[in-house]
């Protein structure tokens, strides 16, 4: 996971750098840019063979996993109809269904997330006693979606496939792109 914080303000206007006065003072003094970047890589998940009762494998509470029977898998990283995540044939069903195959719990890594939150706040000194700040915000700015891992079960229709968004926790899991607009007046 990476996460990056920043405030950055222009070396304009009162106190500043440069234009220190005057009009180009009004214009370009005040402003602030926020921002929160995340960057997260994706989770595991489970591979399996769905269908398989566990009375098969004598081992109660337990699904069987599917025969891994290529060394190196290729993620191909696709999403959407028709499309695979990673290469399907890298797994093949258990011919003895009285064993565990051969796949690892947790094989593969399921999509990323990308998520950057902006704001845009200009301040105004009102007088001595009164500062004035209208901010604009936007939650996940850039509007990317965040899908959720793809299909680990081999007897599924859509194993390998990328089928829905992921839960991030926000808004009941949908990470559409909002904006928020306020004023604070402080004195």
């Amino acid at each position: 996971m990476f996460t990056a914080l920043f405030v950055a303000e222009p070396p304009f206007g009162a106190g500043k750098r440069w234009a220190t006065s005057g009009f180009s003072s009004k214009i370009l003094g005040g402003w602030q840019l926020s921002g929160v970047l995340r960057a997260v890589s994706g989770s595991v998940f489970e591979m399996h063979s769905g269908g398989t009762s566990s009375s098969n494998l004598n081992a109660s509470g337990n699904e069987q996993r599917p025969d891994i029977v290529k060394s190196d898998i290729a993620i191909s990283g696709l999403v959407g109809p028709g499309s695979t995540w990673f290469d399907t044939s890298a797994f093949a069903v258990v011919n003895d269904r009285n064993r565990f195959g051969t796949s690892p719990f947790y094989p593969l890594h399921g999509p990323g997330l990308f998520n950057c939150d902006l704001a845009l706040a200009r301040n105004f000194r009102l007088s001595e006693r009164f500062n004035l700040q209208f901010r604009a915000q936007a939650i996940n700015f850039t509007n990317t979606p965040h899908f959720a891992n793809p299909q680990g079960d081999f007897n599924s229709s859509s194993y390998g496939r990328v089928n829905s968004l992921a839960n991030t926790g926000r808004d009941g899991g949908v990470d559409a792109r909002q904006f928020e607009f306020s004023a604070k007046l402080r004195f």
